[in-house]
This record gives C-alpha cells, structure tokens and sequence, in this order.
C-alpha cells in the first residue's frame, strides 16, 4: 500500500489503508535560555512522481501507473519548530504525523506512495501545525492544494423524443470531461452542452442532429488545453420505444498534435555539487541530450523518455562559475521536440574552523571540526555553529573573517557565510570556583544547596514560595527564607559536618524574598522589604538577632545587600516599580549616608557584590531581559555593561570568589544558568548550566 517516505533523510515507510498514516522524520536543535526567535512553518509545494523514477517530478500520469505525490515542508523561521504535526488529505482519505522537529532554515521532502492511478480528477492537500500550536511569524502560509486528472474522457449522449412519427421533435444534452466531439461542429473545454433538433423519417432511429456549444466552432475538431487531434467516432443506437440512447467514444488518430514539451529542474538553484533531477513531459522522441548554456554547469548527465515522460539529472561540477545558465533538452525527434529551463549557481566558499585552545572543537550542522579543519558553503548560507570547550575551560567568545555570526558571545549560535574566510572559537580557563556556594527553591519549593559549580545538590527541610538569600562566613552557609506564612526564617548548614541547624522564626513578615550580607568578621545584616513596603535591616553576631532598624526610602521588591570595608552598600528597586537606587550605610556609626537614584531601570529586584572597598558591583535585569552591570570606584557608578548576552525572567545573583565575578539567573526555560569574567576587566564566558531548574532567581553566595 502507498507509503509516506522523507527524501533528505533515510526513508519512512508508512502504511496507507482507509486513512493516511504519516510518520516524520525527527532533528533536534538544542535550546538556549538566551535566544528569542520564531519558527516558520510553510509547505513549499506538492507534486507527483512515477514511482519507478523517485526524486524526478512529472506533469502527469496515465491509468495505471504506479505513483507517489510529494510535498517539501520548509522552516523559514530563525528557531526550531519542536513537536510539530503533519496533516495530509488524498480525495477521501486523511492521515496525520508527527510530532516532529524541523530546524531552521531545514527543508523536509515527503512523499506519499506508490499509489496506483485511476481515471478522474483527485486533490491533495497538505497542512503543517493544523492545530497552530507552534508559535509561528506567519500562520497563513502553513497549506498547500494540488489537483490532478487521470485517464482519457467517455461521452455519453441520450437523445429522446416525443413519438416515433416524423417532424418529432428532440432534445438532446451532452455532458463532456475534458472535450470530445462526434458527427458535430463543437469545439469546447473541459465541459459543454449542446441542445439538437432529431427529425427521424420514421420509427427508425436514424436522426440528424446540429450542434451549437457557446465556444467557437470548427469542423470535427476537440479543443483541451493540451491537445488538438482529429478524431474517429464509433456509435452504437438502441431504439426502444420513443426514446432514442447513442453512445459515442471519441478516439484520437495517428495524426494528433500534443502541447508543448516540458522541461523541470529540482531544484533550480544551488552551489558546486549539487545534484539536480531534471523531469519533463509530452515528448516524441525516444531518447534525449541535456546541454548547459554556457557550458559548464555539468560534466556528464543522465536524459531518459519512457511514454513521452522525461526523466534525468546532473550534478553541478566543482569548477562551474557562479552565474545563470540555460538547460536545453533535445530529442532524437527534431529540433521541434525540445524545451530549455534555467538553473543558477550560487557562489560556495571554504571556511576553515580554528579553536583556542587547540584541542576544543566547534560542531556545524552537527558535524564535528577540530582546529584547522575547513567546510565548504554556499553564499548567503546560514549554518548552525556550536563550541566546545575542553575540560577545564569555558567559551569565551567568537572571532571570525568572511563570516558573520548572530551573537558573538553564545556558544551556540548560527553564522552567516559572505565570502571564503575562518571562524575561531575562544575559550578561558575555568577557575575552581571555591568557596562559591549555590542556594535555590526547587521546582518543590524545597531550599537545595550545593558546593562549587559540581557539587549535588543537597535538599533541606521546609519550604519557600521565594528565592532564599545566603552568605558564608565562620565555616557555615547562612539561609534566611519567607516562610509560606510570609515569615522571615534563619538556618544555617555547618560547611564541615554539612549538618543543618533548622530554622528560627524571627520576629516581622515581609511580602518579598529576604536579603543576605556577611561581613569579615561574621556579623550577619539581613534586610527585607516591610509590609508598607519600607525597607528594614536586622544585624546578629554570635547567633543573637537585633530588632528591626527602619531605613529611610521605600521599595517594591527585595532589597539587595554587600558587605565592602566599613560600608553598607544597598540597591533597590524603587517605588514606582522601575527605578533603580543605591544607600550606603556607615557599619561603625549605622549612620544613613542616603540614597542617590542611578541611571535606567529594571523591572526585578537588583544584586550586589563586592570585591573590595572600593570595587563594588551592580548587576540588573534590563528592559530587554538581558543583564547589565555597572561597578562602583569607591566615588561613583559607571555606565551600564552588557553581560554575557542572554535573558532571564527574574533579577540576577552575584558574588566574587578566587578573582572572578559569578553571575547566576534563572533561563526563561527555567534553567540554572551561570557565566564569570576574571576581575577587574576580563571577558565574560558563555552561559554554562547546572543541573536541575528553579522557579525563581538563584542565589550565589
């Protein structure tokens, strides 16, 4: 039975009963937390093909044949579309496959067969997404219709009369597919009906019958939109009673003419190395020579004509200039029996591959390089890149020539080729990250801790509806949480024995995630935004917590907090839900050294880190989700810097251990995602992520 079958990739065989039944082909593209694309589902188009002759396009089919109909899906998005189905309707059959993943720019080719052709006209429609669930740039160009006839045309003719006396009087109607004439001047398409006078001399059934179609006439002579011949009629009568039934079969003589011969290439252009089917249809010949203009295009080609049907093909050679040709084709049955099409080839060029250190790799397309390896593409291409680093190292950036690629910062990413030249992979050391704790809610709003960028993660008891805020000092992970109760909670983890003390309740309720700050000489500054969204700050030393000291100013998310020399260094959110804020605090005096408003806005809650007294940083989530820092000189912020480029739905986390500046966020697949630079001025790494998923910002301690 007819099977669905993908051409680019190993084929499917698909059972065809009284439904369709479609089975795609699926690719995967990974996914980043740092991209925001759209997918774009189109089908290209439909088309048959004999199935002897796979791969070769033909105009049409006889009774009989064995076929398959063929239809290319085509992602003309920038982003993967994942899970996607596949609908087909054949007449009176429906089927449906999937799900399936299409990588951008990727073209999927899908047939349905061998099907065996019987007389009629048959539609076929193809619909990817029909239940639009993948989010798309354009939802109207996902279907595709395609209408074929098979067979020759009967026409049946019926004629009665009044009585079987003389000067009766008939009315004759003709039904024609396609178009036929017999004994009559008509010249018609697709369909006519002609009204005749019958004046029989007696009940015989002999009649002489005149023709008036509303097309123009001519003697003898059937007009399609394909053929002109001269037809031979054969009629046989019947006479019972007053009712007169002739049946006329219209059959073609030697002496037809056929329409103009065809000439298909698939596809019609391509680089070097492509391989080119050629199809055509309505030839005379029985053999046939494919030639380029210019030459060229092609060493050595294939040319076949069964049944007036051509099929062949070529493949493009390497040294073939970039440029238009004309493809003509000529059959041993004269220079009147040919057609010539184009083809365009499109410039490739080589792009060599390096990494820094040599013995990463970047993977294309999914095929692996190693440094000083080369590929070759076609101009305008845009080819899927990846890096990976070695052990020990992480992605820093790209560098390229002759290339460009879409974020020069991200691992994984696409370049565009523009002419031949290299692209080169960047990685730094990775630091071992000691003294770097990890604390976050679990997708359970259980509090899970972990040590370094390895270490498992290590669930404690109770539950948070927020991010928890911790700090190290005196060998032990300081926790304070909001309780479900919007209570503020203390625990730590003793970092030797990893046993965990439990939690206090303190005194307060806060409607926001706590803040958390240690300083040298392990006194504790905890501060949380208050009910009437004041901001408050409660100190402990030796495990015993103050009360709640009231700053001046006011809040609409949590604060964030850093410890650096004798300051108290504060950023906030303000009131209004955007503006951003940095206070200081005097540790020695607690004396308020106020509030300056900083340039910009965020939309969450801000991080602080500090690796001296006079190098503090700032870090937000800006309008655009991306991450911006800025650094205080111990005087004054500087401008806003673009992190490691990404998005996140929530506000950062930072901290500084063993020279390096760690940046935490939660993915907007609500993954945990990190990336460092070395202090004071190095480059940011690519994003790297940790196992497991958070509903809420990390926090890095």
């Amino acid at each position: 039975m007819p099977r669905l079958r993908h051409a680019t990739l190993p084929r499917i065989k698909i059972p065809f009963l009284s439904f369709l039944t479609l089975l795609l082909i699926c690719t995967s593209s990974l996914a980043h937390p740092v991209h925001a694309t759209s997918a774009d589902l189109t089908v290209d188009s439909v088309w048959l093909e004999k199935a002897a002759y796979p791969g070769q396009a033909v105009a049409s089919v006889a009774p009989g044949d064995q076929f398959n109909i063929v239809a290319s899906v085509k992602n003309t998005g920038d982003a993967p579309a994942s899970g996607y189905y596949l609908d087909v309707y054949y007449d009176s059959d429906y089927g449906r496959g999937g799900p399936d993943n299409i990588a951008p720019g990727e073209v999927q080719i899908w047939y349905v067969g061998p099907l065996t052709a019987q007389d009629g006209t048959h539609t076929t429609k193809w619909v990817a997404d029909p239940d639009n669930q993948i989010a798309e740039s354009n939802e109207g160009n996902n279907e595709k219709d395609y209408t074929f006839t098979v067979g020759s045309q009967t026409t049946n003719t019926t004629t009665t009369t009044n009585s079987t006396t003389s000067n009766s009087t008939a009315t004759s109607r003709t039904e024609t597919t396609w178009t036929t004439s017999t004994n009559s001047t008509t010249s018609s398409t697709y369909s006519s009906t002609t009204n005749s006078t019958s004046t029989p001399t007696s009940s015989s059934t002999q009649s002489t019958s005149t023709s008036t179609p509303s097309s123009t006439e001519s003697n003898s002579t059937s007009t399609s939109s394909t053929t002109v011949s001269t037809s031979t009629s054969t009629s046989s009568t019947e006479s019972t009673g007053s009712t007169t039934t002739t049946t006329t079969t219209s059959t073609p003589t030697s002496t037809s003419q056929t329409a103009p011969a065809t000439l298909t290439l698939t596809p019609v252009s391509g680089p070097a190395g492509t391989v080119v089917s050629v199809s055509g249809s309505n030839y005379q010949g029985t053999n046939c020579v494919l030639t380029p203009v210019p030459s060229g295009l092609f060493t050595s080609q294939m040319c076949s004509i069964v049944a007036g049907v051509l099929a062949g093909g070529f493949t493009v050679d390497s040294g073939a200039p970039a440029g238009d040709y004309a493809v003509a084709v000529q059959t041993n049955a004269g220079q009147s029996d040919s057609a010539t099409t184009s083809f365009t080839v499109i410039p490739s060029y080589t792009v060599t591959f390096y990494t820094d250190t040599n013995s990463g790799t970047v993977t294309i397309d999914g095929a692996s390089k190693t440094n000083g390896t080369t590929g070759t593409y076609s101009g305008g291409q845009r080819v899927h890149v990846a890096a990976n680093p070695p052990s020990g190292y992480l992605f820093s950036s790209w560098e390229m020539s002759g290339i460009s690629v879409e974020d020069a910062a991200s691992p994984d990413t696409y370049m565009t080729v523009s002419n031949s030249g290299w692209l080169e992979a960047h990685f730094a050391i990775v630091s071992s990250a000691a003294g770097t704790y990890w604390v976050v809610r679990g997708t359970d709003s259980r509090v899970y801790y972990a040590v370094g960028l390895s270490g498992a993660w290590i669930a404690l008891p109770g539950t948070t509806p927020d991010s928890p805020a911790a700090a190290v000092c005196g060998g032990a992970l300081h926790l304070t949480v909001r309780g479900s109760d919007s209570r503020v909670y203390y625990g730590y983890v003793n970092l030797s024995t990893k046993v965990f003390s439990g939690w206090t309740r303190l005194s307060g309720s806060t409607p926001s995630a706590p803040a958390l700050a240690a300083a040298p000489d392990c006194t504790l500054y905890l501060a949380v935004r208050g009910t009437g969204n004041q901001i408050y700050l409660s100190t402990a030393n030796a495990g015993a917590w103050s009360g709640w000291q009231k700053l001046p100013g006011a809040t609409a998310d949590t604060p964030a907090i850093t410890v650096a020399g004798s300051i108290l260094h504060f950023a906030v959110r303000g009131a209004d839900g955007k503006s951003i804020y940095h206070g200081m605090m005097d540790r020695g005096s607690s004396r308020w050294l106020g509030w300056s408003k900083l340039p910009g806005s965020t939309p969450s809650k801000p991080a602080l880190a500090a690796l001296s007294a006079n190098e503090v940083y700032l870090g937000v989530r800006g309008a655009d989700s991306a991450v911006y820092v800025s650094t205080w000189n111990g005087v004054a912020w500087s401008g806003w810097a673009k992190s490691a480029s990404g998005r996140t739905p929530s506000g950062p986390s930072m901290t500084v251990a063993g020279g390096q500046l760690y940046l935490a966020i939660r993915g907007m697949d609500d993954g945990v995602y990190w990336c460092s630079r070395a202090l004071p001025s190095g480059s940011w790494s690519g994003w790297n992520r940790l196992r497991g998923a958070a509903p809420s910002s990390p926090t890095l301690a």
